[in-house]
């Protein structure tokens, strides 16, 4: 006989035991008319899996007839695991500085090669996204439009911040630097999705550009 979820827990006296699927059926407690909650679970975890941080309440909530209590319940688990795992995507970006609050700005500043940082904000300036978009060697990195403003659409931001280092040491924008400034700030007027900073980081310090 097939052993319960609940039951392994009990059993092992922790949720670790619990596959993701699993740990989904127990948040959702019950299935429906189309659905038992095992596979309720794995359709769940099958859809979303890749895409928990762009999952909205109407959506989910008609997602295998599921419901808005239970589509409330995954929400609020997954935003749990969200602030828990990364509690700095709670940090709100008013100004330049509060860039450095984040893990992924403080790690820039190490970096032997040239690296860009995508921060996604939401329309109270909360960042949402964290995203490394491009990986160069130590004296250039690539970068297009597309890869910027991938992870913003994806996460329904309203705003980005554009961050990136210089390894050579240099704490003053290049003429590309320029070129890509002009080319992203072309790009996000059509996509209507504003730029709050072009920053550019060094020792420990940020500069705006």
């Amino acid at each position: 006989m097939r052993e319960l979820p609940r039951e392994k827990i009990l059993r092992a006296g922790t949720a670790e035991a619990l596959s993701n699927e699993e740990l989904i059926a127990v948040i959702l407690g019950k299935g429906n008319r189309k659905y038992n909650v095992f596979k309720l679970a794995k359709l769940v975890w099958k859809r979303y899996r890749t895409s928990l941080d762009s999952i909205s309440l109407d959506e989910l909530s008609m997602f295998g007839g599921m419901g808005k209590v239970q589509a409330m319940k995954l929400l609020c688990a997954f935003e749990l695991g969200k602030r828990i795992y990364k509690p700095e995507l709670r940090v709100r970006i008013k100004k330049l500085d509060n860039l450095l609050l984040l893990h992924s700005i403080r790690e820039l500043r190490l970096s032997k090669k040239e690296q860009i940082v995508v921060i996604s904000l939401n329309a109270q300036d909360v960042v949402v996204g964290e995203d490394l978009i491009s990986l160069g060697t130590a004296d250039e990195s690539l970068i297009h439009p597309r890869e910027v403003f991938a992870p913003a659409i994806r996460l329904n931001a309203t705003t980005i911040c554009i961050v990136h280092n210089h390894p050579s040491g240099g704490n003053e924008p290049s003429e590309e630097d320029l070129e890509i400034k002009d080319c992203i700030l072309s790009a996000g007027k059509i996509l209507k999705i504003g730029i709050k900073f072009f920053a550019l980081v060094y020792e420990d310090k940020i500069k705006k550009y």
